[in-house]
């Protein structure tokens, strides 16, 4: 045996136990009551947890923007994932109008390849369906990208699909034997508010929120809900951050439709108010930030089991590039870092706070994610045979967030001074141990590309309620 993990509490979707656990070439060879017989290498978790290697799908990395990239490339962007216990992210491969999307795919992964310090994936953005795009899909799902991303906003950018097109490519993904995720915010509505409110001279960071009330995801949601029944297609929602929107989902649920959701870190545990202070600007992502009321709800559709999985739309930006478009919230990039801070955050303010349980917060975080992109039990699990993605997890040892201990290339961070409970220990990223004690101590470059399985929604069986 290379590794044992001796001494901790093993914490699954399906239950917690005490095990020891084996590690042999990178993967679980033993999960067991006591050590069964030497290894090079003991590593003692008495007192801690140990959780499989959280799955991030929802990260931009070195994204461009019109005026601005994000802040991390893909080096020090995963190197600051290790270090939160995120073992595999799902990016984004980027498409240009006219290119196609094999060759959007090349582009953005030599972007990545040798770089990543973690496993990666890729969802494919489509923003067009001419010149053959449709065709490409099946050829991309064989190549391992199973998911495909919609835009229902953006228009003036170029990245907004009308609802004819989102059908087919609903249809057609679904025939594939993929998933299709969608930004659900209604494009044209919220352009038009967005011009009064700037008409006004109501520019504020506030009225970023103001721009895109509720209403604006409810509606989205609920028609790419409808197009994708009528599609037979499979549908996931980025992003969830209303509770209206959350109403739409579970009513999809009981009426039988294939819709699956995910929130984020940032919709669970800031609020619009933020907005009003004199760093509002920060602050801004898209959708904006919500209120009490929609983050009591989203915490009861994690624990209900109704939104699956907690990524982080991880985008970060300097202040520096959030100040360079002037005093309009409209010219500010839009987004926020999170992939380093998350698992301690929802630890804290989830499982510590009785919001959700610890298994079902390894749920939303790993395993829910493995199986919904196709990349279970290889990740998202602790089973024989399963990658040795693993975190050693300290339940008890306190944390004051602060951008001068993260690893990501902001100058701040949203959760600045908030302090909590739950420390990542130790990552360790098939079978190597990649971070310890909040520093990065592995190889830059050992993180590879994940060929990822089609989408089964019958097989995809998920883990959560309480």
């Amino acid at each position: 045996m290379d590794t044992w993990i001796r001494g901790g509490l093993v914490v699954t979707a399906k239950g917690s136990f005490r095990a020891e656990i084996g590690i042999e070439a990178g993967r679980i060879a033993q999960v067991s009551s006591h050590q069964k017989g030497s290894a090079a290498q003991v590593l003692d978790a008495e007192g801690k947890w140990i959780l499989p290697g959280i799955i991030d799908a929802h990260t931009h990395m070195e994204l461009p923007l019109e005026k601005a990239v994000s802040a991390d490339d893909f080096t020090n962007g995963t190197i600051a994932a290790a270090c939160g216990g995120v073992t595999t992210i799902i990016d984004f491969s980027l498409h240009r109008q006219g290119a196609s999307l094999e060759a959007c795919l090349r582009d953005r992964r030599r972007a990545a390849d040798g770089r990543v310090a973690v496993d990666y994936g890729l969802h494919a953005e489509i923003i067009d369906i001419g010149q053959g795009i449709l065709d490409g899909i099946p050829r991309l799902v064989q190549k391992g990208v199973t998911s495909f991303k919609l835009f229902l906003a953006y228009r003036r950018d170029g990245r907004m699909v009308d609802d004819g097109a989102m059908y087919a490519v609903l249809k057609r993904v679904g025939q594939a034997g993929g998933l299709v995720l969608v930004h659900a915010e209604n494009g044209p509505l919220l352009e038009h508010l967005t011009d009064q409110l700037l008409k006004q001279g109501k520019i504020a960071p506030v009225f970023h929120a103001r721009s895109r009330p509720n209403q604006v995801e409810e509606e989205a949601i609920r028609r790419a809900i409808a197009i994708s029944h009528f599609a037979r297609g499979n549908l996931y929602i980025v992003h969830l951050t209303t509770r209206q929107g959350l109403r739409a989902v579970q009513n999809a649920h009981s009426d039988g439709v294939a819709v699956w959701a995910e929130t984020c870190p940032q919709y669970l545990l800031l609020d619009e108010g933020a907005y009003l202070g004199s760093e509002g600007r920060d602050f801004i992502a898209t959708p904006p930030l919500r209120s009490r009321k929609d983050q009591e709800a989203l915490w009861r559709g994690l624990a209900q089991g109704t939104i699956s999985v907690i990524s982080t739309d991880h985008c970060p930006f300097t202040r520096e590039q959030k100040r360079q478009g002037g005093e309009s919230f409209a010219q500010v990039p839009s987004g926020l870092p999170g992939v380093e801070t998350s698992l301690p955050l929802i630890f804290s303010q989830g499982v510590a706070s009785d919001r959700l349980t610890a298994n079902q917060l390894v749920a939303a975080m790993s395993t829910n994610p493995a199986k919904i992109f196709g990349l279970y039990p290889t990740k998202g699990s602790l089973e024989v045979g399963s990658d040795a993605d693993v975190v050693i997890f300290d339940p008890e040892a306190e944390f004051v967030i602060s951008a001068e201990t993260l690893h990501t290339n902001t100058d701040f961070s949203p959760y600045q001074g908030l302090a909590g409970r739950g420390v990542v220990q130790l990552t360790m990223l098939r079978g190597l141990i990649i971070a310890q004690n909040g520093q990065f101590c592995g190889p830059s470059g050992y993180g590879k590309f994940l060929h990822r399985r089609k989408f089964e929604p019958d097989g995809c069986q998920l883990w959560p309620t309480g």
